[in-house]
């Protein structure tokens, strides 16, 4: 069986240049026209924003001790349970911190997005990439569009729109803790009342003295005790967690997160088409099929004479 070796497809290329070099020419003109004429240019700007990191959650600890003032049961054990229960309902706090992760997940987010295009008029012309280092403390927003002047309004409207956005979303957030607590005193108060007078009620009914109830009486008592002392201690959990929420001031967030443009690009950069490239390809491309097709011709034309 005849076989094509590397001197027959050099002679090949010698005997046919001007085919290989016309339809080459043919695919580079082609994709050159293609690209420059009928592909619609795609841009993009990159801008980089530094933050300060803003913690706004309290000093509070799990391990915090809550001094118990007149009520049944005050000892060691007594704080213990009341820092299980402080640290219970810390838990359910929902405490705002913003580093940049955290800012760069909330420009990327629908919401934010909309506000900021519909704002600024941009609408679905422009897309963004957001990414954030947390160890450099820096955000990266990467805009794209096939219009560049419009790119040229995202950085400003992120910095113009961010700080109080986040400010806005702090305060909801202190907000719903806010109503947490305040929900929370209610119904401790409510169970602290309602169990004082429930104590008293079986104190008086045997002589105002414990040691004269019955056994029965006196399991449904320390149940009632110890329901008042959780409801005391849950109550002074969130007496204590209100207080150090009445710290948090929302409106200095902006300061404090110091949002600084370190670098932008000075133009869009054109990503799309990259005609450089597209030639190129067009080039290897129309080669390769040109000459595969010529020796398979010739391959063809030998068997047949």
């Amino acid at each position: 069986m005849d076989q094509i070796n590397l001197r027959d497809i050099i002679k090949l290329i010698i005997k046919r240049k001007w085919i290989i070099l016309g339809f080459t020419a043919c695919c580079v003109i082609v994709s050159a026209v293609v690209s420059m004429y009928f592909v619609t240019p795609s841009y993009s700007h990159r801008t980089i924003f530094n933050i300060s990191p803003v913690d706004l959650k309290t000093g509070l600890e799990q391990q915090e001790t809550i001094i118990s003032a007149g009520v049944p049961g005050s000892n060691e054990t007594y704080n213990k349970h009341a820092n299980r229960m402080l640290g219970a309902i810390l838990n359910k706090m929902s405490y705002p911190r913003y580093d940049a992760d955290s800012v760069a997940s909330m420009i990327g987010s629908a919401e934010f997005k909309d506000r900021v295009f519909s704002g600024n008029d941009l609408g679905s012309k422009v897309s963004m990439q957001v990414s954030g280092n947390k160890d450099l403390n820096q955000i990266t927003i990467v805009s794209l569009s096939q219009f560049p002047e419009e790119l040229l309004k995202v950085g400003k409207a992120v910095k113009d729109f961010l700080p109080g956005y986040i400010s806005g979303q702090a305060a909801k957030s202190v907000e719903k803790s806010a109503m947490l607590v305040k929900d929370g005193l209610k119904i401790e108060n409510e169970n602290l009342n309602k169990y004082k007078k429930e104590i008293s009620e079986f104190i008086a009914r045997d002589g105002g003295k414990v040691e004269n109830l019955s056994s029965e009486a006196a399991v449904r008592y320390r149940d009632i005790e110890n329901n008042y002392v959780l409801a005391a201690q849950a109550y002074d959990s969130y007496k204590i967690i209100e207080k150090e929420m009445s710290l948090i001031k929302t409106g200095s967030i902006e300061s404090m997160l110091n949002l600084q443009l370190s670098y932008e690009d000075s133009a869009p950069v054109k990503i799309s088409p990259k005609i450089k490239v597209n030639l190129i390809l067009a080039f290897v491309a129309g080669f390769m099929f040109i000459l595969f097709f010529l020796t398979v011709f010739e391959f063809w034309y030998k068997k047949q004479s």
